[in-house]
């Protein structure tokens, strides 16, 4: 049991905040998923108590790891949401969008904060070309979420 616990802590932390993935919930889920099937309809028979406890957990896990992701969405959304109005300012007070997010430290940011609470892709991405510019961040396995400044919309890339 003790086991089962240690590695249901251990995906839970790598799937949360390395990979921010889900990758690994989704597969814990469709192991239980295809044991239960397989205990149910091919071999008949109920599942033991520690069978049962074991199930319990990993599902637990999984649980856990979606809801952590998306946490880390949102705030990685609502990070992003300030970075956009701090751009704007930016705009506001220069005639034109930042060519880097690094010009709006320090007058603008004390920092640029990072995406999410993650060790993979947890950085914004700013594009800009002169007449076009974008704001990105990742959404692992998804893609990217851009939101476009000219246009003011945002994208699934």
């Amino acid at each position: 049991m003790k086991k089962h616990i240690v590695i249901g802590l251990t995906l839970f932390v790598v799937d949360s905040f390395i990979l921010c993935s889900g990758v690994i919930a989704l597969i814990l889920l469709i192991l239980i998923l295809g044991k239960i099937l397989n205990r149910f309809l091919i071999k008949k028979s109920v599942f033991q108590k520690n069978d049962l406890i074991v199930n319990v957990v990993y599902v637990t896990v999984s649980v856990f790891i979606v809801m952590v992701n998306a946490a880390n969405l949102k705030i990685a959304e609502h990070r992003a949401n300030f970075l956009i109005l701090t751009c704007e300012s930016y705009r506001e007070q220069y005639g034109k969008y930042p060519d880097r997010l690094s010009e709006l430290v320090p007058i603008f940011l004390k920092e640029i904060p990072h995406a999410k609470y993650t060790l993979v892709e947890n950085q914004f991405f700013y594009l800009s070309n002169g007449k076009q510019h974008a704001l990105l961040y990742s959404v692992i396995p998804l893609g990217r979420r851009s939101y476009h400044f000219e246009s003011h919309k945002w994208r699934m890339d």
